[in-house]
């Protein structure tokens, strides 16, 4: 059989096992934890910072949205959606804005603006919220045409917009500019523009219905620009600061497939505006987050819609927050976790080795006594060297060798006083042990020392006990070889019962060579004894009542009936080194068994008349008969 590991190594294994399973998972655990900490921080701000950035453009815009207003009225933008406008009218609108925004400044209306505004009459306020140098102003006419508004004063603008509104052109995008128009509330949209170099930037454009004061026409929009980045500059080194990065962030806004991100590398920002467009394609909701990977490095894209009107496409404040510093973060968390988890696993390693030796001595000590005691060797005991269950263990393995010795003790004690096969039938249980019996067919044998008291006469007490238990002692051998259980010892006398406890087939022929073997034995022993001792056997067979007699504290298994009578009869009839049977045992013995009937032999007790059979002894050494019988 092969031997497996040892029970310390096995716990030595399991204990390092179990160490490195929670370091790992600790590990594991506390990178998660980290990370979604701060991915949730990321969002959280992101979130706050959002909406910062709403409210500051609704303060931003409440004052332009009140001028626009004041504008949209003028004449000029009326004649400019119907046909060519007069030099004058142009020149009258620029005044109007310039006293529109003077009255609004005085009113407190535009605060940013007021130490910028120009003292020259006539021409744009340089510097302004308004000014044409930085924002741009044009109107829209129902098919999505656009067209500037440049006043006489100033110099073109660094930005220009492209000719048609993002997706005009159709019946569809005129019906939409349309209904826009018509309905007459002001509304937010965001543009792409180019400057002079032909690069794409985005404006916030708001967007006035234009009406036509004789007919209440819709006749188009007056658009007012602002730029979008400034807002995002400011949103994105507030975020940067409070958030404490040492990587720099990445933000813009994501309209009709394109990322206007002018601090942002082309490809990270067209890869971004990829990755959106096909989640917002796929039916993503208007605010969420993602990962994604770009040259090596690992970003999170975080994006929330923008307020829009529907008639233009949507557009959605992006940041993109890069995660290599959260991975380099980690990856020295795991180092230095593992170098913490593998001292840790060497301080387990020790530990289970101590205790693995602690547990290992009792258990094998355990093992060993276990042998011992399987092998016979009951006098085995385990040293106890602690108060806990290993050492409750060894002593009630103490305990129970104790009480093994005992109870062998008790079985060798009851085969002494009682036949040794009905004393395994009592300690197996497969005898009953209730006062009472039952019928059975069995061979009773009865052998007797003739002239026993003349023998004794003379002979010490002493004497007579080893006389008597050589004799008992071989005879007793004779009959266990042949299947036979000695019932008791009487005085000099044996009765043997043959197939009470177990029938081992022909009982009777069995019964009968016992008694020719004890016959041959006891001449054998008369060769070498200081005495010659001759015995008389009287075997009977029959129905007889086998079971445990006695008292309910006393029992003892022996049988009862006619036939036992019978063959005690028998035996005291029978002559020196003589064998007296029955009838019912002649027959059932066979003819192999050489025997002549007695004529006239009368039976102290028995008033029938029973046929005696004399059986012929055996010849022979009773180690060569009895070899014959058994084999």
């Amino acid at each position: 059989m092969k031997r497996g590991f040892r029970f310390q190594t096995k716990l030595m294994l399991a204990m390092s096992v179990t160490t490195a399973v929670a370091i790992v998972s600790l590990l594991a655990v506390t990178e998660r934890k980290i990370k979604q900490s701060f991915l949730n921080r990321m969002s959280a701000d992101f979130d706050r910072q959002v909406e910062q950035l709403r409210e500051s453009r609704q303060e931003q815009t409440s004052d332009l949205r009140a001028i626009a207003r004041d504008l949209a009225v003028h004449p000029f933008l009326v004649e400019s959606l119907r046909g060519e406008p007069t030099l004058q009218s142009r020149t009258e609108f620029w005044r109007a804005m310039n006293v529109v925004v003077r009255e609004r400044a005085t009113e407190g209306a535009v605060q940013a603006g007021r130490s910028e505004m120009s003292e020259r009459g006539g021409g744009p306020v340089r510097g302004g919220p308004w000014s044409s140098r930085f924002a741009l102003m044009a109107l829209m006419d129902l098919d999505g045409e656009i067209r500037p508004l440049v006043s006489p004063q100033a110099e073109n603008g660094k930005n220009t917009f492209r000719r048609r509104s993002p997706g005009a052109g159709g019946p569809e995008s005129r019906r939409r500019i349309a209904r826009l128009a018509g309905e007459g509330d002001q509304v937010i949209a965001f543009f792409p523009v180019e400057n002079r170099e032909g690069e794409p930037a985005l404006q916030e454009v708001i967007m006035t219905p234009v009406i036509d004061p004789d007919s209440g026409e819709a006749l188009g929009l007056f658009l007012r620009a602002t730029s979008s980045e400034t807002a995002i500059e400011r949103f994105l080194g507030r975020y940067q600061e409070s958030f404490g990065g040492g990587e720099p962030l990445h933000s813009g806004i994501y309209c009709d497939g394109t990322l206007y991100a002018r601090r942002t590398e082309s490809e990270l920002a067209g890869e971004t505006a990829r990755l959106l467009g096909e989640r917002l394609a796929e039916g993503a909701s208007d605010k969420g987050a993602f990962d994604f990977a770009f040259g090596g490095l690992p970003f999170r894209v975080h994006f929330d819609a923008l307020d829009a009107h529907e008639a233009f496409p949507p557009a959605y404040q992006v940041v993109v927050f890069p995660l290599a510093g959260l991975r380099e973060d980690l990856k020295d968390l795991r180092i230095r976790g593992s170098g913490i988890g593998a001292a840790a696993l060497l301080a387990g390693l020790l530990v289970s080795a101590y205790f693995a030796r602690r547990f290992a001595g009792p258990v094998r000590d355990l093992s060993e006594a276990t042998k011992a005691i399987g092998e016979g060797r009951l006098d085995t005991r385990v040293p106890v060297r602690s108060n806990d269950e290993l050492g409750q263990l060894a002593k009630s393995f103490n305990h129970m060798a104790e009480e093994l010795k005992h109870k062998a003790r008790y079985r060798e004690l009851l085969g002494k006083v009682s036949d040794e096969a009905v004393a395994q039938a009592m300690v197996r249980g497969t005898l009953d042990l209730k006062l009472g019996g039952e019928l059975k067919d069995v061979t009773v044998l009865f052998c007797d020392i003739r002239g026993f008291t003349e023998l004794t006469e003379s002979m010490s007490p002493s004497d007579v006990i080893d006389l008597v238990n050589e004799h008992m002692t071989s005879m007793t051998g004779v009959v266990r070889a042949h299947f036979g259980v000695v019932d008791k010892f009487v005085g000099d006398e044996i009765m043997a019962v043959f197939g009470a406890l177990k029938s081992y087939g022909n009982d009777v022929l069995h019964a009968v060579e016992c008694a020719r073997d004890m016959l041959a034995e006891r001449e054998r022993l008369n060769r070498t004894a200081h005495r010659r001792i001759e015995i008389g056997i009287g075997i009977s067979s029959g129905e007889v009542v086998a079971g445990c007699m006695g008292s309910t504290d006393r029992l003892n298994y022996t049988v009862l009936g006619a036939r036992v009578n019978l063959g005690a009869r028998l035996c005291g009839s029978a002559g020196p080194m003589e064998i007296l049977i029955d009838g019912a045992t002649r027959v059932a013995s066979g003819t192999g068994i050489e025997a002549e009937l007695v004529e006239g032999l009368s039976l102290k007790g028995i008033t029938r008349d029973v046929e005696v059979w004399r059986v012929s002894p055996r010849r022979e050494s009773s180690r060569d008969s009895s070899a014959r019988v058994l084999g």
